[in-house]
């Protein structure tokens, strides 16, 4: 037998019975949360697995403002940019300090190293979702460990581009960040 699809569900919100479809209750007028929640768990789950399968290796150096400058200094030299702008242009920007804050959403530690790789959402929704991810690669100098879920600020040197291939075999690019230094926001 076929299961028939809902034709009604209950608002999340005040509980009345809503049409299945509906983007808005009529009853309180509040937005329905739906699956888009869903496909961005499945879409970082995926890209976690990906990372952690088919990890660039590559190397990323600083340019020597981060060893001559003092961390204050360097920090402040830093700029905000709009993700977009970034994964538009990543070339163009190649070598600007630039800050981010966001969500790690993956880590793949080097502990021989001390090194770290990071796949880190950087834009906040309305709900509290973050979204647009970014490479960050950072040469862990102090004992600081930074784990999955942690909100996170970046000041560093945007690298390019960083491609993968996921798990479904997609090349993924995204914009790349060499991390001067990073610090768990409260």
């Amino acid at each position: 037998m076929k299961k028939e699809k809902p034709t009604t569900k209950l608002c999340k919100h005040c509980k009345t019975e809503i049409p299945y479809d509906a983007k808005v209750c009529p009853n309180c007028r509040k937005k329905q949360k739906g699956g888009k929640l869903k496909w961005i768990l499945i879409i970082a789950v995926v890209a976690v697995i990906a990372l952690l399968i088919y990890g660039s290796g590559n190397s990323y150096k600083l340019s020597e403002d981060a060893s001559n400058m003092s961390e204050k200094d360097y920090k402040a030299a830093c700029g905000e940019i709009e993700y977009k702008e970034l994964a538009r242009s990543a070339n163009k920007y190649k070598g600007s300090k630039v800050k981010f804050e966001g969500e790690i959403q993956q880590v793949v530690y080097d502990s021989e190293n001390g090194e770290s790789e990071y796949l880190i959402h950087v834009t906040k929704d309305d709900l509290g979702l973050w979204s647009d991810s970014i490479y960050v690669y950072y040469a862990n100098k102090s004992d600081s460990k930074f784990i999955e879920d942690d909100i996170v600020a970046i000041y560093g040197e945007a690298s390019g581009e960083e491609s993968y291939t996921s798990v479904l075999g997609q090349n993924i690019t995204i914009p790349a960040v060499t991390a001067a230094y990073m610090e768990l926001e409260k």
